[in-house]
């Protein structure tokens, strides 16, 4: 069995007041989803102060 790897950068642009956009987060995910991909994990990179200014998601797929 082998796996295939992939990842995600949701860009600070789609954060709301500091909030994730959820519905966007989600679409693309579920676009991933379609297509075989599985969320594996989250990580967010902090900005100045704390603040997160992107989140990497990874995903991973099964190939044979």
């Amino acid at each position: 069995m082998h796996w295939q790897y992939q990842t995600l950068r949701f860009s600070r642009r789609i954060f709301l007041a500091g909030t994730l956009d959820t519905s966007a987060f989600n679409e693309k995910l579920n676009e991933r989803g379609r297509e075989g991909w599985e969320l594996v994990g989250t990580t967010a990179i902090n900005g100045p102060f704390g603040i997160t200014r992107e989140l990497v998601a990874t995903l991973k797929r099964r190939i044979d």
